[in-house]
């Protein structure tokens, strides 16, 4: 159980670290896009992190990608500090199976909220 807590405990902290360094290289790119601007300030960097939402997504992927690759050069395998078994096919197909359930409930949900027609199309036009 011990183990267990343990090994959570570790996801969790690495999921905050994750959130974390998307919230500084999106902080980043809204500092630029917010640079000389005169005026709307916030608008100005909404409308340059929607547009370059896509960069934004490869900066910070490369950057956790780095992270974890200097993490792996100066401690101890990620297997001995993170011990995992295998998932059998039984299991990764009830996980699959459980992503899609969660996937649709949750859409079902979001659709039956009451969430602004603005609010959607702009989502829809950053997305896409």
């Amino acid at each position: 159980m011990k183990q267990s807590l343990n090994t959570l405990i570790k996801i969790l902290i690495i999921l905050l670290l994750y959130f974390l360094t998307q919230a500084l290289v999106m902080t980043v790119f809204a500092a630029i896009g917010g640079t000389g601007v005169q005026g709307d300030l916030q608008g100005a960097m909404t409308a340059y992190l929607e547009e370059k939402a896509l960069l934004v997504t490869l900066v910070h992927n490369v950057l956790v990608i780095f992270c974890l690759f200097i993490y792996r050069r100066r401690s101890a395998a990620v297997k001995e500090a993170m011990p995992f078994k295998a998932l059998s096919l039984k299991e990764s197909a009830i996980c699959l199976g459980a992503g899609v359930c969660f996937a649709f409930t949750i859409s079902i949900l979001l659709s039956l909220l009451p969430i602004p027609e603005e609010l959607l199309s702009t989502y829809s036009s950053t997305v896409t």
